[in-house]
């Protein structure tokens, strides 16, 4: 009788610890149900951003071409309405840059050849500007004559290499000396002179006609070609 009574409980203590695991179980299963609800309606929600999110950058790339054009025909108009003027710009702008870069390097490395080159645009520029003009037709003249030999073709190479040298050490010494002529130029650093001086020295290539900038661009030539002779290429000013 004890024994049975032993294993009666034994039972209902088995079957207790069943109907846990079973409770257990079904708590389990309702938690896998409500989370995978849950995901479901995340992924839902991710999905609905996803294609707001799609439509709002679609509308703005929209709104952003249709910018871009108007942008581009005013542009366009104005370019038109101003004869060109934007297409002058850009090489201006380009050239200045160049320019005032080019003379920073020589104020860098050589800034008492600049001076001297400078110093001699203040001394001489009519004389500068005929020797510049002398110098550049006799080259123009002995082109064609060197460049019919084998041997005169490397000749003529290296002078036009060493005019193109001679000119930009004239440009930056010329361009210095028109900033220094500006209102308060005197008290201006040597690269705020460089930069307007550099500025007013290509302002020819704004001109709206090639007939009017051709010549003036020309004579800036001249002018820097001779400059930069006559100071022995900035090794001491003119007279």
């Amino acid at each position: 009788g004890q024994l049975a009574a032993e294993e009666a409980r034994e039972a209902g203590q088995l079957a207790a610890e069943a109907r846990e695991a079973g409770q257990l179980a079904a708590e389990a299963r309702e938690a896998g149900r409500r989370a995978a609800k849950e995901a479901r309606e995340a992924s839902r929600r991710a999905a609905k951003e996803a294609r707001e999110a799609g439509r709002r950058a679609a509308e703005e790339a929209r709104e952003a071409a249709g910018l871009a054009g108007k942008v581009t025909d005013s542009v366009r108009e104005a370019q038109g309405r101003s004869g060109g003027s934007f297409s002058r710009a850009v090489p201006f702008l380009a050239s200045w840059i160049g320019l005032f870069a080019l003379g920073i390097v020589l104020l860098g490395i050589w800034p008492e050849g600049v001076r001297n080159v400078r110093r001699t645009a203040a001394a001489a520029p009519l004389r500068g500007a005929v020797v510049g003009f002398l110098l550049v037709m006799a080259l123009s003249a002995l082109t064609p004559l060197l460049a019919i030999t084998i041997v005169g073709i490397p000749v003529v190479v290296a002078l036009w290499l060493g005019l193109i040298g001679v000119s930009l050490l004239g440009f930056v010494g010329l361009a210095e000396r028109l900033g220094e002529l500006l209102p308060g130029g005197n008290r201006a650093s040597r690269e705020v002179l460089l930069l307007l001086g550099a500025a007013l020295a290509l302002l020819p290539l704004l001109l709206p006609s090639p007939f009017l900038a051709v010549p003036v661009i020309c004579l800036l030539w001249f002018l820097a070609v001779g400059i930069s002779v006559l100071s022995r290429l900035g090794r001491r000013p003119y007279g």
